[in-house]
């Protein structure tokens, strides 16, 4: 498995909170499947092999315009209404909820997504919720462009490359594939071999109006020896409802 496919296993106390009196509920301490440990309190991170370090100094001073990868320091796994509301729209659920570690920021009134390996937290979305009109609907920390992120089936060697990051999880919801944001419409070599390296296969599906551009990253995914199948849609996937994304992706799955 690659090591930035894990995901949460269980969770634990966090030593570096328990020192400061934090994490009395004695769940902050994210345990994953390939044994690392992470905080997204204060970012303690413990490797497989039980290396431990902090990763980002103190936590309370981070702030989304802070230059280094940290979340808010007050993300909480419990989400408001709104929050659960604004996911039920696209029919994510409570399991599409853990499953994916989403978070709140309170302050930010922000639906917090964050990308995580074993190395530690890569980057982040947040998705604005709150009332005031100027404010940007994402944020994004990190070089989001520079790693692939996988959810749904790990197993599956199909994997769907698809916009944004709820698309991806509407589309987890086929078991038989796996599914990627690009966080964008734009998908370059350097992210196509590192599909190569755990896909057998990878099905593109933007918009119909990005037609000119999947054609030519077909040909260019083909031109390393990754084969290519593509779906075309009005609507955004996360804007279609389970049954047809199953028949529209089942038909390029490989064993």
């Amino acid at each position: 498995m690659n090591r930035s496919e894990s995901y949460v296993v269980r969770k634990e106390a966090c030593p570096a909170c328990r020192r400061l009196g934090n994490d009395r509920t004695g769940d902050n301490l994210a345990v994953y499947s390939d044994g690392h440990k992470y905080c997204f309190r204060c970012n303690y991170l413990e490797t497989a092999s039980g290396i431990q370090r902090l990763q980002a100094g103190v936590r309370d001073s981070a702030t989304p315009t802070d230059q280094a990868i940290v979340l808010p320091s007050d993300v909480d796994e419990r989400l408001p209404e709104r929050a659960r509301q604004w996911l039920s729209k696209y029919s994510l659920t409570t399991n599409d909820v853990t499953h994916n570690t989403l978070l709140w920021s309170e302050h930010y009134q922000r639906l917090i997504f964050p990308y995580l390996s074993a190395d530690g937290l890569l980057g982040w979305q947040g998705r604005y919720l709150g009332d005031l009109p100027d404010k940007a609907k994402w944020f994004s920390r990190g070089k989001l462009h520079d790693f692939i992120h996988v959810v749904g089936n790990r197993q599956s060697r199909t994997c769907v490359l698809v916009e944004d990051i709820i698309s991806a999880i509407k589309v987890s919801h086929n078991t038989n594939v796996c599914a990627s944001p690009l966080f964008g419409s734009h998908i370059s070599l350097s992210k196509l071999l590192q599909y190569k390296k755990r896909n057998d296969n990878i099905i593109i599906w933007l918009d119909d109006d990005m037609k000119t551009k999947v054609v030519k990253y077909s040909q260019l995914a083909r031109s390393i020896g990754l084969p290519v199948s593509t779906v075309y849609t009005e609507l955004d996937p996360k804007e279609i409802d389970d049954a047809t994304i199953k028949e529209l992706t089942n038909v390029f799955t490989t064993s």
